[in-house]
């Protein structure tokens, strides 16, 4: 792309910055936490935009719950594909008496947006819908094909997302890929931090709870192994040569290595030494 060229889609951008605010909005309002993971609202807020910018769109489902939506737009001959990627699931709010702003209308304050999933990652998808768009006013300035992507069931790593899509359509991977969900803050990630899935499992005997000794109960030994694992979160990674003077982002997190537990399941009655106790971390 040309300099005159990124400078005359920086304006159309900031021209578009109320057009924009607006898409966030109807985003935010069209509910898809996960679980269960209903994207069927928002998928539809997505098809609309693009299509009523003239952007050719695809639905790929695995299920009507959970849709996939393709844009796609063509330059000129000889370029590289690029793909936008963006998933319109989001997670929990969370507790509810905490949010000082609704939690499913679009909020202004203080030159910021806030809603359930803004920041993870409606934002961004709104961001790339209107980057998608612009580009297609200028398709005749510049060459290649660029793919929008917005999928489903991501923030459970689920099946019927981006997982589901390209085993449907392979033809819609890419030369370069384009998520807004790098380590936030905006800062620019060159590549996201590798995935582990871990479910870890204590065992001892059971009993009254007026006999449990100390470090022995199954609960306790899933505790003490939680409790030294935890350092591994002031661990950083390394960065090879190549990527040498790439940020981390705000206090070099996209770097750091992250453990939690997001599930812990161990007994059934508080008067019992649970003979097990499990934990599911990431």
């Amino acid at each position: 792309m040309s300099d005159s060229l990124a400078e005359t889609v920086c304006r159309d951008i900031d021209a578009a910055r109320e057009e924009l605010i607006g898409l966030c909005g109807r985003l935010v309002a069209a509910a898809s936490v996960n679980p269960p993971g209903r994207t069927a609202e928002a998928a539809e807020v997505v098809r609309a935009y693009l299509s009523g910018h003239g952007v050719a769109t695809e639905t790929i489902t695995a299920d009507d719950e959970a849709p996939n939506i393709i844009g796609r737009i063509e330059g000129g001959a000889g370029g590289r594909h690029v793909v936008f990627n963006a998933h319109m699931d989001t997670m929990e709010a969370g507790d509810d008496a905490a949010w000082t702003v609704p939690i499913a209308r679009l909020s202004r304050r203080d030159g910021r947006l806030y809603g359930l999933g803004m920041g993870n990652m409606k934002g961004a998808l709104a961001a790339m819908c209107l980057a998608t768009t612009i580009l297609k006013r200028h398709s005749n300035a510049w060459k290649g094909r660029l793919t929008m992507t917005a999928v489903s069931d991501e923030v459970m790593f689920g099946e019927r997302g981006t997982v589901f899509l390209l085993r449907e359509r392979p033809d819609v991977a890419g030369d370069f890929l384009i998520s807004g969900e790098g380590p936030g803050f905006m800062h620019l990630a060159v590549a996201e931090k590798g995935l582990l899935w871990l479910d870890v499992e204590a065992h001892s005997a059971g009993g009254h709870a007026s006999r449990a000794l100390r470090g022995e109960t199954a609960v306790m030994k899933l505790a003490a192994f939680l409790a030294r694992i935890d350092a591994m979160n002031e661990m950083y990674a390394s960065l090879p040569r190549e990527l040498a003077g790439v940020s981390g982002g705000e206090g070099n997190l996209g770097l750091r290595l992250s453990l939690n537990a997001g599930t812990l399941l161990a007994g059934t009655v508080r008067s019992q030494v649970a003979t097990s106790a499990r934990a599911q971390r990431r």
